[in-house]
């Protein structure tokens, strides 16, 4: 099962460094490749990299609904269990990006930087295969069910005001910038925005307009009635006008929007996590950042110059799911200093393919359980010695279990039901790593099968639809105390 993980984690990889590469090349002047049919019509260069980072919300629900319908309860267990897995892993993945981010952006370009950020999408979006394919867990924790119950409780109400309020609050700014916005009527400017239209090759429709409610350039809205590019009530020179359309262009082209309902789904589901909220106000940053970056690409540095000076005009805030071109003071020297300052960086896809590999690989490591105790009152309830039917042992060094003629009822039976366990819910399928195996079947009631690795048990319930659930063991498997039980010499 290692390979195929090590196999999904190279195809997601592979995908990633694709994306990225296409979407640089585009924005490089690469043209679109032909259609099959030969169709005429224009198309739009869309520059995401891959997939839309606010589907992950959508994905995540579908799953929920599928994993009730099919399991129920236990299907609905783990589903939190995967929640509270996702919720990890964007903590831990924002808290290392944050630490990371210095040295990436010197070395590296803004759009690696940016992309980086939504690289979790990209690993969830077909949860499922990684969990019929987790690894054995280096660290559990414990959270009894009646804690998790409450804290699910105090975090889901959390995640509901948290995401619904960024929802609300958007449309309110939206609803108080549009109610105050009047269509641009100036022909020079509106042929200026249709020759940066056509430069970039985005030909979906995007209303221009002037609202008195902003104070920034900005752009909002993913659908072809909702998009549209505002533009504060001052004057612009025409020099001014074609960096801010080429800036929000290239935004549109990014589905940087998208972008930004994934940075609010992200504090919602890590509401309590102060570093979560500093993590995504650094991505905001750095998708400015990249666009910067294209923008002032081949520029000389009169022209940098004249950027750096529409940028410090401009400064301010904006609200919502938006993009804008300038920023808030305390992330503006970073932005002026890097449009004045020339430097070559890598483009960054195989530092995207590389962090997206070893993403996959480590998911998993950590493990989250919320029942604890042992074998005996968690699995073999009610069952006692009498009830082995069966032995099987895989030695180390071989591929397969071979069956046990003798051994020892009471010894086995006692030892391996003494113990200490934690289930985990999360996992479909856990890999072996190798190494040693034992095999107790056993039959009263219906059918169970245990096999006993070093730091897991799988538990086979024949009686249930061949359902399968694992636990993790607290302390290493005594393999001496095991074999000890068994006469491995005993003939059929």
């Amino acid at each position: 099962m290692i390979l195929i993980r090590a196999f999904w984690a190279l195809f997601l990889a592979g995908c990633v460094a694709y994306g990225f590469h296409r979407s640089w090349k585009w924005e490089h002047g690469a043209p679109l490749p032909e259609t099959i049919f030969g169709d005429d019509k224009p198309r739009t260069k869309d520059t995401a990299v891959w997939l839309d980072p606010s589907f992950l919300p959508v994905i995540l629900l579908l799953i929920l609904v599928l994993l009730g319908a099919m399991d129920g309860r236990d299907g609905v267990e783990r589903f939190l269990s995967l929640s509270l897995d996702v919720m990890f892993v964007i903590s831990v993945y924002f808290l290392l990006l944050i630490v990371l981010l210095p040295v990436f952006r010197k070395y590296f370009s803004a759009r690696a930087c940016a992309t980086m950020w939504i690289l979790p999408v990209f690993m969830f979006w077909q949860a499922h295969i990684l969990l019929r394919n987790a690894p054995v867990p280096s660290i559990v924790i414990y959270i009894p069910s009646n804690v998790l119950e409450v804290l699910f409780l105090i975090w889901a109400a959390g995640f509901v005001v948290v995401f619904a309020g960024k929802y609300i609050s958007h449309y309110i700014f939206r609803h108080s910038v549009m109610s105050a916005s009047t269509p641009v009527k100036d022909p020079e400017t509106l042929e200026l925005f249709a020759q940066e239209l056509e430069r970039l090759e985005y030909y979906r429709p995007v209303r221009l307009v002037i609202s008195s409610a902003v104070t920034v350039p900005l752009s909002m809205g993913r659908t072809k009635r909702s998009r549209v590019t505002v533009l504060p009530n001052r004057e612009f020179t025409q020099q001014e006008l074609r960096f801010v359309f080429r800036h929000e262009i290239h935004h549109l082209q990014r589905g940087d929007v998208s972008n930004k309902v994934f940075f609010a789904f992200c504090q919602a589901l890590c509401w309590f996590n102060p570093l979560i909220w500093i993590a995504t106000r650094k991505a905001s940053d750095d998708l400015e950042l990249s666009c910067d970056e294209i923008v002032l690409e081949e520029m000389d540095e009169h022209m940098r110059r004249q950027y750096a000076a529409l940028l410090l005009d401009t400064a301010g805030r904006s609200g919502g799911f938006t993009t804008c071109l300038s920023a808030a003071a305390e992330t503006m020297r970073y932005r002026l200093k890097n449009v004045v300052t020339v430097r070559k960086r890598w483009p960054g896809t195989v530092l995207l393919s590389v962090a997206m590999f070893l993403c996959v690989m480590a998911y998993g490591t950590v493990a989250v359980s919320n029942d604890r105790g042992t074998v005996a009152e968690l699995i073999t309830e009610y069952r006692t010695a009498a009830d082995v039917r069966s032995v099987f042992y895989q030695p180390e060094g071989e591929t397969r279990l071979s069956e046990v003629h003798a051994w020892e009822s009471e010894a086995l039976f006692s030892y391996l039901t003494s113990l200490e366990v934690e289930k985990l819910s999360s996992a479909n399928e856990i890999h072996d790593l190798g190494g040693q195996r034992v095999s107790v079947v056993l039959d009263k009631h219906g059918t169970m099968q245990l096999i006993f690795h070093d730091r897991f048990i799988e538990v086979y319930h024949y009686h249930n639809g061949g359902k399968t659930e694992y636990y993790y063991l607290r302390s290493a498997l005594d393999w001496d105390a095991v074999t000890g039980c068994l006469d491995l010499e005993a003939e059929r």
